[in-house]
């Protein structure tokens, strides 16, 4: 799957470069295809001036979970861009409820899209009232945090009035600690055969962990907790990129009940459930989606529902799938970095007539 490079001489596309982003492969394939660019930090004081000057007509960046107030900051960005007429990804409508459960609750609510049955509280008092009466085991989450971070089981009301008493009082850190899920770290780190280099990164992970310690605020002020839905061994991530729905199965940690970030990860396509990817491309519609990845189980009575949506991911997972799903459920074999999928649809929108997609 590729885009003719179109013959310019001025750069139509500004990228945002950050070193171990998504931008790295995106400048790589820029300057291979002969695609003028505008790497610019789009965080500079002088942004917006640089911007208006270069006559780009589109702006793509990427940000890893860690990075704090730039994070935040990235959704009024790429408001900003889009009020200027300019093509941006992500777009709001993907980026809004990034790395927020709350903001993905509202969203899955508005639009009617299936989810699991989910209660949150902005009293401490009516949170107390609600598990004094409710019936257990239910999950508890904070609406920020990556790979199952945040997530616990709650088995009874006294499990449950402590984490109120806790959020309506001094709140939690959303940022795991370095020996959080240290199972499935070892788990991890045994499968892919990488101690050596994950024992070099580890003065750089524990400062990265400070640092976001002290940068990320608390979460206080809310309680949110979702029906446990019992009987799913795993779950299903379908990662939809404009027409494309990659898809793999993920298994739950042992002894847990958690999918994501687990580590054990099956590939296999014929695996997979295709109400899966109808639901997946449906949700992207109503959203309005470039690009997100679904999170799918199934409920009590075997429907499917989403659990959660994300616009950032782990693009190795996504390119080890062997091939997509088009939107009338033809497979479509052949490996493919999802970050080019997403370079291929932005230009393909800015120059239609040099599209040659497969």
């Amino acid at each position: 799957m590729s885009v003719r490079a179109p013959q310019l001489s001025q750069p139509v596309l500004c990228i945002h470069p950050l070193a171990g982003s998504w931008s790295d492969r995106w400048l790589n394939a820029c300057s291979q295809r002969k695609v003028p660019v505008l790497k610019l930090d789009l965080f500079g004081s002088d942004a917006f001036t640089l911007v208006r000057e270069s006559g780009v007509r589109a702006i793509m960046l990427d940000l890893p979970l860690q990075n704090g107030q730039r994070l935040q900051s990235a959704r009024h960005l790429v408001r900003a861009f889009e009020l200027m007429g300019l093509q941006v990804f992500p777009t709001e409508s993907v980026y809004w409820h990034y790395e927020d459960k709350l903001a993905q609750h509202f969203l899955f609510e508005s639009l009617q899209i299936p989810t699991c049955p989910t209660w949150v509280f902005f009293d401490a008092r009516d949170a107390l009232a609600w598990a004094q009466e409710t019936t257990y085991p239910k999950v508890w989450k904070l609406k920020t945090g990556a790979s199952s971070s945040n997530v616990r089981l709650v088995r009874s009301r006294e499990q449950a009035r402590a984490l109120i008493l806790r959020a309506f009082g001094r709140g939690f850190s959303p940022v795991p600690r370095l020996l959080d899920d240290f199972n499935t770290k070892l788990y991890k780190h045994k499968k892919e055969k990488d101690w050596p280099r994950a024992l070099r990164r580890l003065p750089q992970t524990v400062k990265n962990i400070l640092t976001s310690r002290r940068a990320v605020p608390l979460e206080r002020g809310y309680a949110f907790f979702q029906e446990f839905l019992p009987g799913n061994n795993y779950d299903t991530r379908v990662t939809v990129i404009g027409e494309r729905a990659f898809a793999f199965r993920r298994f739950v940690r042992p002894d847990d009940f958690r999918a994501s970030g687990s580590g054990r990860i099956d590939w296999d396509p014929s695996a997979i459930d295709l109400d899966c990817i109808r639901l997946a491309f449906n949700s992207a519609a109503k959203i309005g989606s470039q690009c997100l990845a679904f999170d799918i189980i199934y409920d009590t009575e075997r429907n499917l529902v989403i659990l959660e949506v994300s616009s950032r991911f782990v693009a190795e997972l996504v390119e080890r799938c062997p091939g997509y799903w088009d939107r009338n459920l033809s497979f479509h074999e052949g490996r493919i970095w999802p970050q080019d999928a997403i370079l291929d649809d932005v230009l393909a929108r800015l120059h239609p007539a040099t599209a040659n997609l497969s």
